[in-house]
């Protein structure tokens, strides 16, 4: 315009102005220093707009000096100026020029009370919002609508959905806005429950909704999975005749896609005119979480022959059915096709492959996907934390959730019973309690599996008070709870705490099973109780627990510890029908603690003609030999082994 000779008058200052402010460009400021010059910065309209531009960019020293220097201020400039002041966090401030504003003989009019409820709104800043609601009522706004649609909002937004409701009950005019204003803020911050019921309130005062509330109401459906109740929307809608835009069907696609009826997902995809990329992932998606891979990867070519590009939540959703079956030759075609479609690096598409690679032991495909990921969230890091405690890369694990801490990633439960899992198979007793501080620091209430998991963490790090600590305040103690407190003293051989544990578990209404019988058996061995083994061995028939190999090798081990090793030798012969290398290495074991040359040769014989490559079963025939003084036996079995 310049360029042209044209002189910009203060009109299209003031309009330029307000595109800086609502662009939040800082060009505004050469625009001021220009106005200066012409002398525009003194009209009202142009320093209402240099206010307004500003104060949204949180500059309001800038703001209150060209505010101090207007000679004159309407309602506009004070309204900027306390609207302003509450987005920046400034209230004291902003309650101050309300005041200031009155005393300048400035009337509080309605639109004074909607500009700040609104700000107050986009800053969640609903105690400030509350002495204006204080005002608004000493005023005699209450009944206005436009005030009462901006109290609505405020306190839906702030999550106050009781305070909404009472605004809202509170007026005769309950339009649809109204009612779409709350039930839209509802589905929004997930009080979904709120949203539905607020919607058949609405119906039942003659309501009929629209475009808005139905999106609203479906998606709070959908996250409810409450078919029924989406089925009776679906019937208001058909009725009332908004079924003709795409978005509705998808939305009704995507709400009975969620709640897994798949006849009523086909039923809409079968007469809808127009599919676009959502109503075929949603399709997809039903098949998906039914474990139909076919029906999925049907619906996946007929989209592509449909000339419609697959997208992110397409590739999750045909992803999500080859996990359910662990399709991995279907996952690694579409991994290709996915990186055609450049979309490899997308976090929710990367997640969902990783727990695919996860899913059927694919570690190193699992780990150059997670590395290559240039967002990683705490569900990414939760599925490759759990791959390294699936095979027991405890070390590793301990690595990566210090490396994920580096990374800014905020730790969930999922994440901290991963990691102590990890710091119970390695004793680490540190880490572990490290882990169970921040769990009580971030206020996460033990659930059942969490709890489990410290139990064990601590009873197998040896610090059984801590153990029963935690089983003491779990809220939910289950057989799993008793059986890593069970083990774990087992295992530091407090026999009698064993057996306590075991009574007060029955007296509690947990039955045993057959892991609490091989702790129990496990102590009795290493406590020399031959009689109390055998008790605690016949009475797993009264608990219907099948005896194993386990529980034979635990009954085993007393007999040999006790040196009863011919006895050992007929229970094996006698009692199991295919005893494996473990038993006997148990046995042999037994023979080299009491020199036993008899039945130790014949131990190893078993064992090397099982074909047994354990270094241990050599060392140890060669030292029974050579505690009896059978140097040339001895010999003769450390060259088997050599040779």
């Amino acid at each position: 315009m310049k360029e042209q000779g044209l002189e910009p008058d203060k009109g299209v200052y003031a309009c330029v102005l307000k595109a800086c402010g609502t662009s939040k460009s800082y060009d505004g400021a050469f625009v001021h220093i220009d106005a200066v010059k012409k002398g525009f910065d003194l009209d009202l309209s142009v320093g209402n707009c240099l206010i307004n531009m500003y104060s949204g960019l949180g500059s309001l020293d800038d703001a209150n000096k060209v505010f101090d220097t207007m000679p004159v201020q309407d309602v506009v400039s004070w309204l900027s100026m306390i609207e302003g002041n509450i987005k920046n966090n400034w209230r004291q401030k902003a309650f101050f020029l309300f005041d200031e504003m009155l005393k300048y003989g400035i009337k509080a009019e309605a639109t004074i009370f909607v500009g700040i409820l609104d700000a107050c709104s986009q800053v969640l800043r609903v105690c400030d919002g509350m002495l204006m609601h204080s005002e608004v009522v000493k005023r005699g706004f209450e009944i206005n609508s436009s005030i009462v649609k901006s109290l609505v909002f405020l306190y839906a937004s702030c999550g106050h959905i009781c305070d909404a409701w009472c605004m809202l009950e509170a007026t005769s005019n309950r339009d649809v806005t109204l009612w779409n204003v709350l039930i839209t803020r509802c589905s929004e911050s997930g009080h979904n429950k709120d949203a539905v019921k607020l919607f058949q309130i609405m119906q039942h005062d003659g309501i009929c909704g629209n475009r808005i509330t139905f999106l609203s109401v479906l998606k709070s459906c959908s996250m409810l999975e409450q078919l029924e109740q989406g089925r009776l929307t679906h019937a208001i809608m058909t009725m009332n005749g908004f079924l003709s835009e795409t978005s509705i069907e998808n939305a009704l696609l995507h709400m009975y896609s969620q709640c897994g009826s798949i006849h009523d997902t086909c039923k809409v995809f079968n007469i809808m005119p127009k599919r676009d990329v959502v109503s075929w992932s949603s399709i997809i998606f039903v098949h998906a979480k039914h474990s139909d891979f076919v029906k999925a990867s049907e619906s996946f070519e007929l989209m592509q022959k449909d000339g419609v590009e697959p997208n992110e939540f397409t590739f999750v959703s045909i992803l999500y059915a080859c996990c359910s079956l662990a399709e991995i030759k279907q996952g690694l075609l579409l991994h290709h096709y996915i990186i055609h479609a450049a979309c490899e690096s997308n976090l929710h598409v990367g997640s969902v492959l990783c727990d695919l690679y996860c899913m059927c032991g694919s570690v190193d495909d699992a780990c150059q996907l997670f590395d290559m990921m240039s967002e990683r969230n705490v569900v990414l890091w939760s599925t490759i934390l759990s791959l390294g405690v699936k095979h027991r890369y405890d070390k590793e694990v301990l690595s990566m959730f210090q490396m994920m801490q580096m990374e800014g990633i905020e730790p969930n439960e999922v994440t901290y019973t991963l990691v102590l899992i990890s710091s119970a198979n390695m004793c680490n007793l540190d880490f572990g309690k490290y882990l169970h501080m921040e769990l009580s620091k971030r206020g996460y209430d033990l659930d059942t599996f969490t709890g489990n998991t410290l139990v064990d963490m601590y009873a197998k790090c040896g610090s059984l008070c801590s153990a029963f600590s935690v089983l003491a305040t779990l809220h939910e103690r289950t057989l799993v709870s008793w059986n890593a407190l069970i083990s774990g003293l087992a295992d530091h051989g407090m026999l009698t705490s064993v057996l306590y544990c075991f009574v007060k578990m029955q007296e509690k209404g947990i039955k045993a099973d057959s892991g609490t019988f091989v702790s129990i058996l496990s102590a009795c061995s290493h406590e020399g109780l031959i009689e109390e083994g055998f008790i605690i061995f016949e009475s797993m028939d009264h608990y219907d627990v099948c005896m194993s190999h386990e529980h034979y090798i635990c009954l085993i081990d007393i007999l040999g510890r006790a040196g009863f090793l011919y006895e050992v030798e007929a229970c094996i012969y006698e009692i199991l029908m295919q005893p494996d290398w473990l038993i006997w290495m148990t046995l042999l074991g037994s023979c080299a603690k009491y020199n036993n040359v008899d039945v130790g040769y014949r131990a190893f014989h078993v064992l090397v003609k099982s074909a047994c490559k354990k270094d241990a079963v050599y060392v140890l025939m060669s030292n029974i030999f050579s505690a009896n003084k059978m140097w040339e036996d001895a010999k003769n079995v450390r060259e088997m082994y050599e040779g």
